[in-house]
């Protein structure tokens, strides 16, 4: 307040306009529940580790992938040790050599939940520089279970034709439609097309 001889005379009064700044943290809330939404539908998400404190940082996909809360934060042990041990011992030099020499990685692993369940991730990562320096790593974990999975049941069913085709007593010839050109052929074929036409 303003004084004159000890009695209040006026105020004195400071308007700023913060309407940027209410706009900014209401855009910056919009895109954090844009890409909350996006890692649950994705089954993805994103995680960093600071090389100085060895402290790895996840998203809130990270966290919903490994079924731990959506706030978890682990420690490197934590984050490493929930891989199956096969996985384990090839994550584990990866990332090393990614923090030493910057090499990136693609690797499909093995994770085992916080719910006992097995799931297959695909776990990428790269290095950050400061300065020349390797910093941080940061990457990204994508739940491709179901890919796996198809890729499997494609595998198993390719194998299978294969053993009915080489076992069949009769010839068979598989060709593609559009110029016939065969693209497998059985060993009763094989052994029919060397005998001697009569």
């Amino acid at each position: 307040p303003q004084r004159v001889d000890g009695e209040v005379t006026g105020f004195y009064v400071l308007v700023h306009d913060i309407s940027a700044i209410k706009s900014a943290q209401q855009q910056l809330a919009a895109n954090e529940e844009l890409l909350e939404r996006t890692e649950r539908i994705a089954l993805v998400g994103g995680w960093e580790l600071d090389l100085a404190t060895r402290l790895p940082r996840w998203s809130r996909g990270t966290c919903l992938i490994h079924g731990l809360p959506p706030d978890h934060q682990p420690t490197l042990e934590e984050a490493l040790g929930q891989y199956l041990p096969e996985d384990q011992a090839l994550l584990r030099p990866t990332v090393e050599r990614c923090a030493a020499e910057g090499q990136p990685w693609d690797l499909e692993l093995r994770l085992l939940r916080s719910d006992g369940r097995i799931v297959w991730v695909r776990h990428r990562g790269m290095a950050e520089r400061v300065d020349g320096a390797i910093r941080r790593l940061h990457g990204s974990l994508q739940d491709v279970t179901v890919q796996v999975q198809a890729r499997q049941a494609l595998l198993a069913q390719q194998q299978l034709t294969e053993s009915i085709l080489a076992a069949a007593p009769v010839a068979v010839r598989v060709a593609r439609l559009a110029d016939r050109k065969s693209t497998r052929l059985n060993s009763s074929h094989s052994q029919q097309s060397r005998m001697p036409s009569s």
